[in-house]
């Protein structure tokens, strides 16, 4: 082998070695999830007899936001802000 062919496998070990040190796995420690929960309202009620009556005066969807937290070992799931659409009371 010439000299030329032993530095350019040597360079490619050396980059394969590099490589396979820095793709180590990074693991996030902490942080929030947003999760959103989206009824359909109008299906609910299909089918329920008078309730039906009352489709136009309700939105079709109703959004819920939940927030999960997590550090270390602990997590805690709590309900989030509230969504911008009210529900009428009937």
């Amino acid at each position: 082998m010439t000299m030329t062919t032993k530095l350019i496998i040597c360079t490619f070990f050396i980059a394969l070695i590099h490589l396979n040190v820095n793709s180590q796995a990074i693991f996030i420690k902490q942080g929030k999830i947003e999760f959103e929960k989206k009824e359909n309202l109008h299906k609910i009620i299909e089918g329920e007899g008078w309730l039906e009556n009352f489709k136009d005066k309700i939105p079709q969807y109703r959004t819920t936001y939940f927030n999960l937290y997590f550090k270390d070992n602990k997590t805690v799931f709590e309900k989030a802000r509230d969504s911008e659409e009210k529900i009428p009371f009937f």
